[in-house]
């Protein structure tokens, strides 16, 4: 199935309600970023990209995908690599066997890349996870991201290992960062 997948071109589906079953791949839009392709399921509308084989490709190329609530996408495979691509989910359920997207990109617009995020089990399509204590350490994943910390190891975290007066009025407070101890 090809949506918006000709040069110069804009395809739209929209999947509200029923559901429709592709059995090979699915492209929406085209790789050099020259047409648009539209793709929303929302409101009870279930989207299959998926076969026997576990070979069925759900790629966006250009345009946008978007999921809304009540939607559903199941895909074996889903690839969004492409800078001119975007993904928007306001909910539903995604289901995909394996994901390939920019490591370099944020396609969940929740501040963590997507790399970060495949590297510690995270949804990279799911901005909701940001704001998730996955470790329970009292730091969100976005909060360690930004440190550069594990999200999954409650262990690897900021904290001041000791704090010591010297010379005076000097003060040397050792912490453990990311990176391992530092002293000032």
């Amino acid at each position: 199935m090809l949506v918006g997948a000709s040069a110069n071109k804009t395809g739209t589906l929209q999947l509200a309600g029923g559901s429709t079953h592709v059995y090979s791949n699915m492209t929406v839009g085209f790789i050099a970023c020259t047409s648009t392709g539209i793709v929303t399921v929302a409101n009870f509308g279930y989207l299959y990209v998926t076969n026997a084989a576990g070979t069925a490709v759900l790629e966006v190329r250009s345009g946008t995908f978007t999921l809304n609530t009540f939607g559903t996408v199941k895909v074996d495979k889903f690839v969004m690599t492409n800078s001119c691509a975007s993904f928007i989910r306001t909910g539903g359920a995604l289901q995909a066997t394996t994901v390939v997207l920019d490591p370099a990109r944020d396609d969940d617009g929740d501040g963590m890349s997507n790399g970060y995020e495949q590297a510690y089990g995270l949804d990279p399509l799911n901005a909701a996870d940001a704001n998730v204590d996955t470790d329970g350490d009292g730091l969100s994943n976005l909060q360690e991201s930004l440190a550069g910390f594990n999200p999954t190891n409650s262990a690897a975290r900021f904290r001041i290992t000791s704090i010591a007066t010297t010379a005076g009025t000097n003060v040397t407070v050792t912490y453990l960062g990311a990176s391992g101890d530092t002293t000032y």
